[in-house]
């Protein structure tokens, strides 16, 4: 594998580490994050939890299976719907999501929707500051890959 920097002209292209390629993404998403909610919110919904672009919801398929009394981490949250919408199902639900941003505009729904999640963590997914076990479900709807890394 060539690690050395690639030179083509104007652009330069250098390989990154696990860090650098966070921190990349944290400022990208932090900025992002209002005209993403604005652009793509009505779509996501508040308090629900759809399956990628299709838009299949969790309560036409119930995936995730009984949610009551349950401890539910949603990583790579942005807003928190997923987990809100768990968190209205009566689970114990924590929103994670690598920025910080994303994570405000949940509180912002929150307050608007009267429903949230007990809790909202910033993290990388690759990351998170959970022990082993801590959660009887886990997921993902959209991002924070790759899931190789996640451990339950």
């Amino acid at each position: 594998m060539n690690t050395e920097p690639e030179d083509s002209g104007s652009v330069r292209h250098e390989p990154l580490g696990q860090g650098e390629s966070v921190s990349a993404s944290q400022r990208w998403w932090d900025a992002e994050a209002p005209s993403y909610y604005r652009e793509h919110g009505e779509q996501l919904g508040d308090v629900r939890l759809s399956w990628g672009p299709e838009q299949v919801t969790e309560a036409e398929l119930g995936v995730l299976g009984p949610l009551e009394d349950r401890d539910v981490l949603e990583f790579g949250a942005g807003s928190g719907q997923g987990a809100r919408w768990c968190s209205d199902q009566g689970a114990r639900a924590i929103a994670s999501d690598l920025s910080l941003e994303m994570l405000r505009i949940g509180q912002h729904i929150d307050q608007e929707q009267g429903v949230a999640p007990d809790g909202y963590v910033t993290a990388d997914a690759a990351g998170l500051p959970f022990a082993d076990e801590s959660f009887d479900v886990a997921f993902s709807a959209y991002g924070a890959l790759p899931l190789s890394l996640i451990r339950i």
